[in-house]
C-alpha cells in the first residue's frame, strides 16, 4: 500500500505550531510550551481527538479575539485624547487579525478532506495487525 504525503497545508499548520511553542519557551511559558509541543506530536501521530480539540479551540479563538480586541479598543479610546491610543490601536489590530488569521487557517486546514484522510491512514499504519 503506498503512503500519502503529508498535505502541505497540514505542513505549514505544523510550523506554525512549533513557532508557536518556541515562542512560547522563549518567553518562558514552559507548561504552554510543553502542551503545544505535546499537541503537535499527538497531531503528526494522527489523532483525532487533537485534531477535535484544536478545531474547537479554533473555534473558540474566533470569537474570544474579536470580543478581546473590543474591549481593548474601548479602552485605548480614553487614550485617545493623549495622543498614544492611535498607536497603540495600530498594533493591537494587527495581533489581533494574525490571531484571527491563524485560528481560522488552522480550523480550515483540519477540516480538509485530505488532511483527515493523511491522519486516519497515519493512524491505521501504527495499529498492529
Amino acid at each position: 500500500m503506498a503512503h500519502k504525503r503529508m498535505p502541505t497545508k497540514l505542513k505549514v499548520l505544523a510550523v506554525l505550531m512549533s513557532l508557536s511553542s518556541i515562542t512560547n519557551l522563549a518567553q518562558g511559558k514552559w507548561i504552554v510550551a510543553m502542551v503545544g509541543a505535546a499537541m503537535l506530536v499527538a497531531l503528526l501521530r494522527g489523532s483525532d481527538g487533537i485534531r477535535t480539540v484544536l478545531m474547537g479551540l479554533a473555534g473558540l479563538a474566533l470569537v474570544v479575539i474579536p470580543v478581546q480586541m473590543l474591549m481593548a479598543f474601548s479602552a485605548l479610546r480614553s487614550l485617545g485624547a493623549v495622543g498614544i491610543g492611535f498607536n497603540y490601536s495600530v498594533w493591537l489590530g494587527g495581533v489581533g487579525a494574525l490571531g484571527m488569521a491563524s485560528a481560522g487557517f488552522m480550523l480550515w486546514c483540519l477540516g480538509q478532506d485530505d488532511v483527515q484522510s493523511w491522519m486516519f491512514e497515519r493512524t491505521q499504519r501504527a495499529m498492529p495487525e
